[in-house]
């Protein structure tokens, strides 16, 4: 027995050697090299600083361009560096989850990076960049702000939000490690490894599809699957989303009094999306009674509105301009790749209706000199 025991003893000890000696050149390898781009390791936001990515994109997506450039500036956001002339520039972050980091459109095609260009030919000295960060909600949105926005001071803050604040998984899911006030043992081990930090982006990316918010390569709305729900179950599925309304809530008041009492003005954008009880008009399908996760298209858009009526409440309450891009952008499949994404078109299309809005706003409220 005591021979056994020893030999066991052996093999438990060898086993445990491997895998710490296996661990160590894991997390040795991915800090030189770490395919997989982490936003959040622990409670920390990790900005990916001068760091560029290159995406083939599948053949069967004919919306995006075959091969994508993904860039970080010194700053770890999309766009050009800080101007020298910070002081006398008009600056602006634009900050949001996947819907406005836009991962998947190349650099100079994301939305922030168009707005750019139209608040260039309007404004004099602007400067956009892009702060959004794949999976991120409102929690991801204020440790953001807490760990380098207020210290950054740029003059304006655009939030495009509501889509991954939705349901009561949102925290859980996407922002399980973000919290105000201090960090839990788990998260301190996180945010030390790499190798922990990536599995964790892992396990969120494969929580989003289960939720269906993370990328479609293609949505075919006529070979789409229909979805059929009794009142009763309508009444259920509607009834757990909006559980969360009121916590979302209390994170977009946050967001107003962290900026505006840095001297920051933010400006909310409310959430657009293909989901809704309507035809589309570019394949002639009626989207309402799609399948969505589990629900209808048109059940997830009454959701989504639910999230957006609150921005647009609170934005009125506190005098926060709001954006309405959730009424105001088509729901035409040409300009979404998959439910929430951004074609080419598409970004250009939101970058145009924030821009319209943007300009008239910054010159009459704040003097923003307005080119010849």
């Amino acid at each position: 027995m005591q021979k056994r025991f020893r030999t066991l003893k052996k093999s438990f000890l060898a086993f445990t050697i491997v895998c710490a000696v296996t661990f160590l050149l894991l997390e040795i390898a991915l800090r030189i090299y770490n395919p997989v781009l982490t936003s959040v390791r622990g409670t920390e936001i990790i900005l990916p600083i001068n760091k560029r990515l290159v995406w083939t994109i599948p053949a069967e997506n004919d919306k995006l361009d075959s091969e994508v450039i993904h860039s970080r500036n010194i700053l770890g956001f999309r766009g050009p560096n800080p101007p020298a002339d910070w002081k006398n520039t008009t600056t602006v972050l634009a900050i949001g989850g996947s819907t406005t980091e836009c991962a998947f459109l190349t650099d100079g095609k994301d939305w922030p990076s168009l707005l750019q260009g139209h608040l260039s030919n309007r404004l004099e000295k602007t400067w956009v960049n892009n702060a959004g960060f794949d999976g991120h909600s409102t929690f991801g949105h204020i440790r953001l702000l807490e760990q380098m926005i207020i210290g950054l001071k740029p003059d304006y803050t655009v939030f495009l939000i509501g889509v991954n604040d939705t349901g009561v998984d949102a925290r859980r899911h996407f922002d399980e490690s973000i919290e105000f006030e201090g960090q839990s043992f788990r998260n301190k081990i996180v945010s030390l490894s790499e190798t922990l930090s990536t599995v964790q982006a892992i396990y969120r990316s494969l929580k989003a599809k289960q939720l269906g918010l993370g990328h479609q390569w293609q949505l075919d709305l006529e070979d789409a699957q229909s979805k059929t729900m009794s009142a009763s179950e309508e009444d259920a599925v509607e009834k757990e989303a909006l559980e969360a309304l009121p916590d979302f809530e209390t994170r977009v008041r946050r967001i107003i009094s962290l900026t505006r009492d840095n001297g920051i003005e933010p400006i909310f954008v409310t959430q657009p999306a293909l989901w809704g009880d309507v035809v589309d008009p570019s394949t002639g399908v009626s989207i309402g009674q799609l399948e969505f996760a589990g629900r209808t298209a048109a059940l997830t858009w009454q959701i989504l509105e639910k999230y957006n009526d609150v921005t647009r409440r609170i934005g009125k309450e506190a005098s926060v301009p709001v954006i309405d891009l959730a009424k105001k952008m088509p729901k035409d499949s040409r300009y979404y790749y998959d439910w929430m994404h951004y074609t080419n078109e598409g970004a250009e299309i939101v970058a145009t209706i924030i821009a319209e809005e943007f300009v008239p706003y910054v010159v009459s409220q704040h003097g923003v000199t307005k080119k010849n």
